[in-house]
């Protein structure tokens, strides 16, 4: 599952945007299960724009999914209800995405969702057809993800937006839509030899009339009989804005078999919503009443890069009450799409920049992690991670305003990295960090 860095530097092909839709998005990938069995993961994108506000400024819907056999037969019916806070349904482009499954034997069915409006009752639908596997596929269909982690014995419960495939957590998403700054694509497939054996896949990025961008190395994985997974990542910064396809060539024995799936490119104005569901489920208040008192606590550790004077060195005195009424206070001092917008930055510091080993440090404790919660995505980055003479390094610079520059030095070489220079006053530079680099990669950093 090791991701594979694509260098996308200089593509003059463009393709045209095409934003999502405003209506309910709907899609089924299927999974065979034996015998004429099938698993279909549904996935229905609710989008923020079809939704009004509450008289408490937050919304909230009731979504309806029902599969049909081709004799109009129901096979499946499920309904639930979801609200949104105030803060992320103002975020423009906001959306939410809906997971569902259910197992069909051998046969075409219709999915039909229906998502009702609490606030005007007014509904809007969508419906999709999927045929279950009529005999043993070579591959599953296609599933593309924006993110996807493994699970572990202390993390064993999906987040909200998730689900769970074996070992692996996957964000649930009818299309992955990527930015500039949150440029990974996950792809995951199972593969179903009958007697086991090596399994190759090669990843191809497509755009418009099949024109194809970039390919992966192939990646071989040996298969159990009956079936295994492929899972991987690749990293498409510097890829223009656009729709594409990836399209993964999967080889078993002596035949190949090519599943496709879409994705998007979207530009820098997408990267503060792009993740907009992960404060759907109710407001700030919601939110830390429900929480337990080690999540509370792991809600106020970030905040220490945002804290003012006043605000520091009171927590550890608090009742529980008194911090669900602190953090209550600390967002509404900040603004309606402060907090989710903080959260979601603290969480992709986590998936980017957590450093392993015994002592696990979560992202937005390390040095990069901070910067980039004080400062943003950097405008610019450039990485070394198999640098010539010296041990890895990574430069980002930010030219919005006064030019800074930060170079974060991986000492130990096992992923480890600490800020050693930096032109921001606000920081401190390590005096030895020119002996630390060595003169070509000093002259490096000075040249970027």
């Amino acid at each position: 599952m090791a991701p594979v860095a694509l260098a996308l530097v200089t593509l003059a092909w463009r393709p045209a945007l095409q934003h999502q839709p405003d209506g309910v998005e709907l899609t089924a990938v299927r999974f065979f299960r034996g015998g004429q069995t099938t698993l279909i993961d549904g996935f229905c994108r609710v989008p923020f724009s079809i939704l009004s506000p509450l008289s408490s400024g937050d919304a909230g819907y009731h979504v309806d999914v029902k599969v049909l056999d081709d004799s109009g037969n129901e096979l499946y019916n499920d309904g639930w209800s979801e609200s949104v806070s105030a803060g992320v349904l103002s975020m423009p482009g906001g959306s939410a995405i809906e997971p569902f499954k259910f197992v069909a034997k051998t046969g075409a069915y219709r999915i039909d969702v229906s998502v009702r409006d609490s606030a005007s009752g007014s509904e809007t639908s969508s419906s999709t057809s999927v045929s279950a596997f009529t005999e043993r596929p070579e591959v599953s269909d296609l599933l593309l993800t924006s993110d996807l982690r493994r699970a572990s014995p202390d993390d064993t419960v999906p987040h909200p937006g998730e689900i769970r495939k074996g070992a692996l957590f996957i964000t649930a998403t009818t299309r992955p839509v990527l930015t500039p700054h949150l440029a990974k694509l996950y792809y995951y497939v199972e593969a179903y030899p009958a007697a086991g054996g090596a399994v190759t896949a090669v990843a191809h990025i497509v755009g418009a009339g099949d024109h194809e961008i970039i390919a992966s190395a192939p990646d071989t994985t040996v298969v159990p009989a009956g079936g295994g997974i492929l899972a991987s990542g690749m990293d498409l910064t510097g890829l223009p804005p656009g729709d594409y396809h990836l399209q993964l060539a999967v080889t078993v024995g002596d035949s190949t078999v090519t599943r496709s799936a879409p994705f998007t490119m979207a530009g820098f104005a997408t990267d503060s919503v792009v993740q907009a569901t992960a404060g759907r489920r109710g407001g700030a208040a919601d939110q830390f009443a429900s929480a337990t008192d080690a999540q509370l606590d792991s809600l106020y550790a970030p905040l220490v890069y945002l804290q003012t004077s006043d605000e520091q060195g009171v927590w550890n005195g608090l009742s529980r009450q008194g911090k669900i009424n602190y953090l209550r206070a600390f967002w509404a001092k900040r603004g309606a799409n402060a907090e989710a917008a903080y959260y979601q930055a603290v969480a992709e510091t986590n998936r980017r920049f957590g450093e392993g080993g015994a002592g696990r440090v979560p992202g937005w404790r390390t040095d990069r992690g901070r910067i980039f919660l004080k400062n943003g995505p950097p405008d610019e980055v450039l990485s070394r991670p198999l640098a010539a003479g010296t041990q890895p390094y990574e430069v980002w610079k930010y030219t919005r305003g006064k030019l800074r520059k930060y170079v974060f030095y991986d000492e130990t070489g096992f992923g480890h990295y600490e800020l050693i220079y930096t032109n921001d006053t606000h920081e401190v530079s390590r005096p030895n960090w020119q002996d630390l680099l060595g003169q070509q990669a000093v002259q490096d950093v000075m040249n970027f």
